[in-house]
């Protein structure tokens, strides 16, 4: 497969993932925790909690985003505030990594640094 043919994700997709990651961190914050590598036991009440938070951040923002896209909003300006919500995700990862290393959580860094490309490349596509 030729890399110039893959089709990456539009901001509608993005936003999908979102929500569901958001949903998942919500109705089971134990097994979101474990999906990103949280040791089972490190997995008490107090990540629960912090993990089902981010889930409402995460159904928000997803929600927020497709209904600024149906509204013709100025899709710049939605995939900039996406772009610098997972930048800050990014920099939470980088600063973890850096005070305890490389964990199976801060493996993730890759994948934030390319959802943020991915947002930054959909502020400058024409809509």
């Amino acid at each position: 497969m030729d890399v110039a043919s893959i089709r990456l994700p539009d901001a509608r997709h993005v936003s999908l993932m979102r929500i569901a990651i958001g949903v998942v961190s919500i109705l089971a914050p134990g097994l979101a925790a474990a999906m990103i590598g949280v040791p089972r036991a490190d997995g008490n009440r107090s990540l629960r909690t912090i993990v089902g938070l981010f889930g409402v951040r995460e159904v928000v923002i997803g929600v927020t985003t497709i209904a600024a896209l149906d509204a013709d909003a100025d899709h710049r300006r939605i995939c900039l505030v996406n772009a610098a919500v997972d930048g800050g995700d990014a920099v939470v990862l980088v600063r973890s990594i850096r005070r305890d290393g490389l964990t199976r959580l801060t493996a993730a860094l890759p994948l934030s640094l390319a959802i943020v490309a991915n947002w930054l490349r959909l502020a400058s596509a024409d809509q």
